[in-house]
């Protein structure tokens, strides 16, 4: 099993190296650096990477974070989306209702939308202001979220190295707020 799915997960990095459109990666980076605030979203595994995604932006010094509700608790998080902000959304293959209304609020209010995704990039690329690939696999021995997470990491770090200063004094701070508390 070893042997299976860390050829799998080699094979998917591969598959989602080839299919890396550098333009779609440098509009991300600038349509991210240009917002107001950075919202993420995902559910399931994704969910994961959506926070962690969150988490790398306010660590470099941009005021984000992550949509966590679902169902009756997202539509309170909805009525602080803001216009001028930038979304990712991290959707691997299901489309449930819940992106759909996202979507729609988004577009209402005049958000930047960024997909994540593969198998639903050709139905959702005109609902979105932008889609980048993250290949899934058909047999699921790796976790659906390798993809996007190497897709979030490469944007925060794509963002970092276009902000320096920013980044230097949010992570000076950081650390000055960690020693505060002890670490």
């Amino acid at each position: 099993m070893w042997e299976l799915v860390t050829a799998e997960a080699a094979d998917r990095i591969a598959v989602l190296r080839r299919s890396h459109s550098a333009e779609r990666f440098g509009e991300a980076i600038r349509l991210l650096l240009n917002a107001r605030s950075i919202l993420t979203y995902g559910f399931g595994a994704t969910g994961i990477v959506a926070e962690h995604l969150a988490q790398q932006m306010r660590r470099i010094g941009l005021p984000s974070r992550r949509i966590r509700g679902s169902g009756f608790q997202l539509a309170d998080e909805m009525l602080s989306i803001e216009r001028d902000s930038a979304i990712v959304l991290f959707v691997p293959g299901r489309y449930p209702r819940e992106v759909e209304v996202l979507l729609d609020r988004c577009h209402t209010v005049g958000v930047t939308t960024i997909l994540i995704t593969h198998e639903l990039a050709e139905r959702l690329a005109g609902s979105v202001t932008l889609v980048i690939d993250a290949p899934n696999t058909s047999t699921g021995l790796s976790a659906e979220a390798l993809s996007p997470l190497i897709v979030a990491d490469a944007l925060a770090q794509g963002i970092a190295a276009l902000d320096v200063e920013r980044t230097v004094q949010s992570s000076h701070t950081l650390g000055t707020i960690r020693r505060q508390l002890g670490y």
